[in-house]
């Protein structure tokens, strides 16, 4: 273990904390902007601070700059002798605005004005809608209607926006990053229950923030990845705790009664922030809230061999029984100005039983083997989690440490029926811990960031055995990995809006792996590491407009692994990799319509995953298939190129996107594969394989604001060629996707609310083993209907029609829900019936691999619940 150690006394190292010599006199300059026609704060405007003084050029010199938060205020602190005596403000769609700082003061808001000559950046649209930049704010109070009450509710009616019945949310059709509240992550991307406790009459805006850098420092210099929303509430705070009570009960076809019980608060203010949510559920109606317990965890290598054998359905309303246990305690404290420490602890038990039918068609000699059967499932697991974490967020420096301690328990019992019983039991357990570090400091044009990380991973046990009959088996898989991970970057300006940025990471990884077979005497084991170091300088231009980077990575990597087999002579692996690669980007806007971006990438990889040296013959649960996988010696070439055409018009409520990709990728990757199934015997072996990816998505939005109705159109067109190995024959297919969606939601009347969505998908399958295409058509629609004004009743339902033209199979099945509302005040009583029809086997997918096509269905009881829901 003295590699482990000196993983980590490098990490603590390189990531302790920096201290920063100083001058002994340093000044703060803070203050607010506004919009000087609606007089609301601008948020992600650039913030210079200028000095004319010894300015050689006629220009000023630059001595800090900084952004406005969302509220619009800004906070630059700058050290040294240069003082500056110019401000200037900056924010596409408006004029430029300079002012010397003789005039103003922190008390002084500075007001922007819209630029008339430029393309509109900011759009006032009545008033509902404010757009500014990569800033889109909705004012509630114009989408609420009767039947709105939560933050969830609120956001269906926004344009733009989207929320599946999970509570994911979606912007112009991709899921968002996560959600604040008041500029707060209280809840980040684990926000379903938020939205839900959030009132809807609480809520005074809804800001959506494109491409949204969440480090203040680095706003103005790079731009971030994803989409976030933030949640305004009416005078920045709730004063008082916002919750919500549940009782339910009711009955379940095969199970008989069942319950849900629920509680949940939340709690705003200026200082803190504070979520509780708890549950016990034996209910199947809809998912669980999400409460911050993950449903899918990280796990080590070793886990990949158990496939999804201890995965319980993602979807509970598929299941025949179930139940939830569910608790968690999240709070964000504000210790003072851009400083927060955040804490997130949580318990989940879930236990899952399900039935899934199966039609598969084994490859044979040219041929498919067709074979049915039934699998039922219990699956039960525990899961505990502790979060703590530190953030300073300042326009000067970024400085963030998240400890996370997790541990997870689960077994489950399988009763496969294939003309025969057949009964597989499965017991895992996991731990982890984990600690990320992140640095970022700007002293004028110039930046510095580091980043580590430590994780440690423990997997005691992973078995699956079928304990009698002629499948018997028992398997025993174990593993542990540690892994430490620092990034250090650079970024000297060069004057203007071009910088030179290096960055050098170091990577190191100890894993090991072992497997024990009880019916054939097989052991193996493999244990190592590897040591990857890598730089990538790279020259960059960042302006309002125009942004591209040129990149040179280059990658060393040393494999060290040693493989022990009872079958096999031990042998030991040692070898180096040099690297190299070449990245570009390139991402142009040239109004607040459009936007552009392009990369291109190429990259040389020899290494391979440590699974790759599990040589030997290993069972792969049910299905009867051993395979022996044996490198011979990996090479990956990729080359990779992809155009993204964005737009975006928000006038007149339309919210619209044109994306285009393209993609090809050539790897040489050699490896010798073996599988030995029930009904065939072939080797595989890959070599170079090209890939070619054409792909191009539509999105539109409108709002009628006079109907208060809600129009949204998607559609989507995939073609991809590959080679695939089908029935021990190496083939290129090519695979042509395309769909479309109509989504349509209306308040035309103050009792009544329509909802109807459409949607085709064409699936096209060509190779020269054979074609086979899927076609699929989904209705999904509702109607409200309010009257006495306390109640309501409502009606929805699914269509699903499916068509196989590969193996001439068509179906269809619908679901049909129905729902009785009594609302007085804060109390919510409902009379709700899930599968009404008693639909019994649902289309669930496809899938196809190696050597069969796979059809699997499920079955899905009926429901009925009465519960009660007080909010306060």
């Amino acid at each position: 273990m003295r590699l482990e150690s000196i993983l980590i006394l490098l990490y603590w190292f390189l990531c302790c904390p920096v201290v920063y010599a100083q001058e002994s006199v340093s000044v703060v300059y803070s203050g607010l902007v506004l919009d000087a026609k609606s007089k609301e704060p601008v948020s992600n405007a650039i913030v210079l601070l200028l000095s004319e003084r010894g300015s050689s050029d006629g220009e000023p010199e630059r001595i800090a700059f900084g952004s406005t938060a969302h509220d619009g205020r800004y906070s630059i602190r700058v050290s040294g002798k240069k003082r500056p005596n110019l401000l200037e403000v900056r924010l596409m769609g408006y004029k430029n605005q300079r002012i010397s700082l003789g005039v103003t003061t922190g008390e002084q808001p500075i007001y922007l004005e819209p630029d008339s000559e430029e393309l509109p950046e900011v759009v006032v649209l009545g008033t509902p809608i404010v757009s500014r930049g990569d800033t889109v704010t909705y004012r509630a109070s114009a989408f609420i209607t009767s039947n709105t009450y939560s933050a969830e509710d609120l956001m269906k009616r926004l344009p733009g926006v989207s929320v599946d019945s999970r509570g994911i949310i979606s912007y112009m059709g991709d899921p968002i990053s996560g959600v604040y509240i008041e500029g707060l992550d209280l809840v980040a991307n684990n926000y379903q229950t938020a939205t839900r406790i959030i009132k809807a009459e609480d809520i005074s805006a809804i800001d959506v923030m494109e491409r949204f850098q969440k480090k203040k420092v680095l706003r103005g210099v790079e731009e971030g990845d994803g989409t976030m929303l933030n949640i305004r509430l009416k005078n920045n705070t709730m004063l008082t705790p916002s919750g919500e009570v549940m009782v339910g009960g009711g009955v379940l076809e095969e199970q008989g009664l069942v319950h849900s019980l629920g509680a949940n608060t939340l709690l705003v203010n200026k200082r803190t922030q504070i979520l509780g949510a708890g549950i016990w559920d034996t209910s199947t109606a809809q998912d669980s809230e999400s409460i911050g317990i993950k449903k899918s965890v990280s796990s080590t290598s070793a886990r990949a061999f158990g496939g999804n054998a201890l995965t319980s359905y993602s979807d509970k309303s598929q299941a025949l029984s179930q139940v939830d246990i569910l608790g968690t305690l999240n709070q964000i404290l504000v210790l003072k100005e851009d400083v927060t420490v955040k804490y997130n602890i949580g318990y989940g038990f879930k236990s899952t039983s399900g039935r899934r039918g199966k039609e598969s068609f084994l490859a044979d000699k040219g041929d498919y083997l067709h074979f049915t059967e039934e699998r039922t499932n219990r699956i039960e697991g525990h899961l505990a989690r502790a979060q703590l974490n530190y953030t300073e967020n300042s326009t000067q420096r970024y400085l963030m440490n998240t400890l996370t301690v997790e541990g997870d328990w689960a077994q489950g019992t399988h009763n496969l029926f294939r003309g025969e019983e057949i009964l597989e039991e499965a017991r895992a357990n996991e731990y982890r811990l984990d600690n990320n570090f992140s640095l970022a400091s700007r002293q004028g044009g110039n930046t510095t960031t580091l980043e580590g990380r430590v994780s440690y991973r423990k997997l005691p046990r992973l078995i699956f055995e079928v304990p009698r009959g002629r499948y018997a088996y028992r398997q025993h898989i174990y593993g542990s990995d540690l892994n430490s991970y620092t990034r250090a970057s650079y970024g000297w300006g060069l004057g203007g809006l071009y910088s030179i940025w290096g960055t050098v990471e170091l990577d190191g990884r100890l894993e090991d792996i072992g497997l024990v077979s009880g019916t054939k005497a097989e052991g193996r084991s493999v244990d190592g590491g590897r040591l990857k170091v890598s730089s990538a300088p790279t020259l960059s231009y960042n302006a309002p407009h125009l942004k591209w980077s040129i990149s040179v990575p280059l990658q060393f990597n040393y494999l060290f692994y040693r493989f022990q087999d009872i079958t096999y002579t031990p042998q030991s692996i040692r070898r180096g990799v040099l690297s190299p690669g070449l990245l570009a980007k390139l991402s142009y806007r040239p109004s607040p319509l459009w936007y552009l971006s392009w990369n291109g990438r190429y990259t040389r990889n020899n290494l391979s995953e440590i699974t790759d040296y599990l040589l030997g013959s290993y069972r792969t649960s049910f299905d009867q298939v051993n395979t022996r996988a044996e490198v011979v010696e990996p090479e990956r070439n990729t080359l990779s190129a992809a155009l993204n055409i964005e737009y975006r018009q928000a006038i007149r409520a339309i919210f619209g996107r044109l994306r285009l990709s393209a993609i090809r990728t050539i790897d040489n990757k050699i490896v010798s594969r073996t599988l030995e199934g029930t009904a065939k015997l072939s080797a595989q072996v890959a070599g170079k394989q090209m890939r070619d990816f054409i792909g191009g998505e539509v999105y539109l939005s409108k709002q009628f604001a006079a109907l208060k109705s809600v129009v949204s159109i998607s559609a989507d067109y995939a073609y991809t060629s590959y080679p695939m190995i089908i029935a021990g024959q190496l083939n290129k297919l090519s695979s042509q996707s395309m769909g479309g969606r109509l989504e349509f939601i209306s308040s035309p009347l103050s009792w009544l609310e329509l909802s109807i969505s459409v949607s085709r998908r064409e699936d096209l399958n060509r190779s020269s083993f054979g074609a086979f295409n899927l076609g699929e058509w989904k209705v999904k629609g509702g109607v409200t209907c309010s009257f006495f004004e306390r109640w309501s009743t409502g009606i929805s339902g699914d269509y699903t029609a499916v068509s196989e033209a590969g193996i001439n199979r068509n179906q269809s099945f619908a679901l049909l829900m129905g729902t009785i509302t009594y609302r007085y005040k804060r109390l919510r009583v409902e009379l709700k019936g899930d599968n009404l029809l008693n639909t019994q086997a649902i289309y669930q997918s496809l899938v196809t691999d190696a050597d069969r096509y796979s059809n699997y269905f499920v079955l899905r009881p009926r429901q009925i619940m009465l519960s009660g829901y007080l909010k306060f």
